[in-house]
C-alpha cells in the first residue's frame, strides 16, 4: 500500500473555521495520510489545540515556529549584492535583505516551513525504512472541495512517480501580449507559474520542492531572489529540474478570508458563506476597522495577515 504525506504550513488565519473540512478531505482522498504541520507562532492556535484537531488522524509531526523578523531576514537572507532590475539593467545594492522584496519574502518564509517539515519527514523515512510515495503541500486558509455529482478521483495524486508533480495552476509561459505560447499538453516541462494553494509531488520532486530553501543553485540567482512574484519562483523549480507537470482538473480550492464567514444562530458558530462568494468584497478592499472587527469575532490573530 502506498504511503502519502501532507505538509500543512503557513499562518493559521481561518484554520479554526475550516480545519474539519480540510482534515476530512485529505484523510478520505489520500487514504489516511501522515500529517506534518508547521505554523508560524500565532494567538489563533497552539500545539495543544492542533494536537486535538488531529485526533483520529495520523499526525506525525507538529511544530510552531517563531518568526523573528530581523534575524530571519538579516541572518538568512542578507546578500553581499542584490541586483535591482531597472530598465533591465542590474545594479548592485550592498547589504539588501530579502524583506525589501515583500512579495518574494512570503515565498521564502513558506519555503522555510517546507524545509522544516521535509527534514522531519526524511528523519521518519530513515528511522522506519520506507519512502513516501507522494507529498502534498497545502495551506490552512484554503478550502478544498469538489463540484458536481462526480466523485473526485485522486489517482492523479496517489499514483505520482518519477519526476511527476501535479498542481491546480500549472500555467504555461506567456508572450508579451499575455497569450499562451503553447497549448496545454498532458505532460509539460515548460512551466513558469504555479498557484500555491495545492501542489503534490512524487518522492524525488517532493524532496526537491521541500528543501528548496537551501537549494544553492536557485538561491544564488540574485535576479530570482528579487523576483516580485513568488509564484514564478515556485514554478521555476519545476522548469529547472524538468519535472513532468500536470494540471489537476478535479480539485477545487477556495482561499477563505475572515469576511467570508457569517454567524449561524442554529449551529452557534461562524460558517463559510458558500452561496455567492464572488459578491463578497475582496479582502484587500475591506477597511482596517472592519478587518479588526472580523479578527475579533472569529478569534483570529491580526498578525496572521501581517
Amino acid at each position: 500500500m502506498k504511503k502519502h504525506a501532507v505538509f500543512l504550513r503557513g499562518n493559521p488565519r481561518t484554520w479554526n473555521h475550516i480545519k474539519e473540512s480540510i482534515i476530512n478531505f485529505f484523510n478520505e482522498n489520500l487514504d489516511m495520510p501522515d500529517w506534518y504541520v508547521c505554523f508560524w507562532e500565532s494567538q489563533t492556535t497552539d500545539i495543544e489545540q492542533l494536537t486535538k484537531d488531529f485526533l483520529g488522524s495520523n499526525l506525525k509531526y507538529v511544530i510552531i515556529k517563531t518568526y523573528d523578523f530581523e534575524k530571519f531576514d538579516t541572518e538568512l537572507f542578507s546578500q553581499s549584492e542584490v541586483l535591482s532590475d531597472v530598465d533591465g539593467i542590474g545594479s548592485p545594492a550592498h547589504g539588501t535583505s530579502l524583506h525589501k522584496f515583500s512579495d518574494s519574502s512570503h515565498y521564502w518564509k513558506t519555503a522555510y516551513l517546507d524545509h522544516t517539515l521535509s527534514m522531519e519527514k526524511r528523519k521518519q523515512e530513515l528511522l522506519n525504512h520506507f519512502v513516501y510515495d507522494t507529498v502534498s503541500f497545502i495551506r490552512p486558509d484554503v478550502l478544498y472541495y469538489q463540484i458536481g455529482k462526480l466523485q473526485i478521483n485522486f489517482d492523479d495524486v496517489k499514483n505520482l512517480e518519477g519526476f511527476e508533480v501535479v498542481g491546480i495552476d500549472w500555467i504555461s509561459p506567456k508572450d508579451n501580449k499575455g497569450q499562451d505560447i503553447s497549448r496545454w499538453t498532458e505532460k509539460s516541462h515548460t512551466t513558469f507559474w504555479t498557484g500555491d494553494f495545492f501542489f503534490s509531488g512524487a518522492s524525488i520532486p517532493a524532496d526537491i520542492l521541500g528543501t528548496r530553501f537551501f537549494d544553492c543553485a536557485l538561491n544564488n540567482n540574485l535576479i530570482q531572489m528579487s523576483n516580485s512574484n513568488p509564484h514564478n519562483l515556485l514554478g521555476s523549480i519545476a522548469m529547472k529540474y524538468q519535472f513532468f507537470t500536470t494540471r489537476l482538473q478535479t480539485l477545487h480550492c477556495r482561499l477563505t478570508r475572515p469576511n467570508h464567514f457569517y454567524y449561524d444562530k442554529v449551529q452557534k458558530k461562524y460558517i463559510l458563506n458558500v452561496n455567492r462568494p464572488h459578491e463578497i468584497l475582496p479582502w484587500e478592499k475591506v477597511e482596517n476597522k472592519e478587518k479588526d472587527r472580523m479578527y475579533k469575532l472569529l478569534d483570529i490573530d491580526p498578525n496572521d495577515y501581517g
